[in-house]
């Protein structure tokens, strides 16, 4: 991702959907982007820890989800740590779906 970034100029978005290598993905970034998002599967929760890890060490961030494939945003922005306790009640989270992630100033 750096490379990418330093080859075409910093991006508004960027949609991470690499089945299952988001957490490898993001450790190509080295600094924080405007807003992303990555893909979350309520099975492998370490997946998902990994990235709002790697998240926190590049800037700070406020999140929200999607289930499924809806793209219909759960309506509040949340730190990492609630979203790390929403996405594990599955009755919030759902099985899968999508983090977004924007860069607070």
């Amino acid at each position: 991702l750096a490379e990418l970034i330093a080859r075409h100029g910093e991006p508004d978005f960027v949609k991470l959907d690499v089945e299952g290598y988001e957490a490898e993905a993001l450790a190509g970034l080295d600094r924080p982007v405007p807003a992303l998002s990555f893909e979350y599967v309520s099975a492998t929760p370490e997946l998902t820890e990994d990235c709002l890890a790697r998240l926190g060490t590049l800037g700070d961030y406020r999140y929200s989800w999607s289930r499924g494939e809806s793209h219909l945003l759960a309506g509040e922005w949340l730190d990492a740590a609630a979203l790390r306790r929403r996405l594990l009640d599955r009755r919030q989270g759902g099985a899968s779906g999508d983090v977004y992630a924007r860069r607070v100033d």
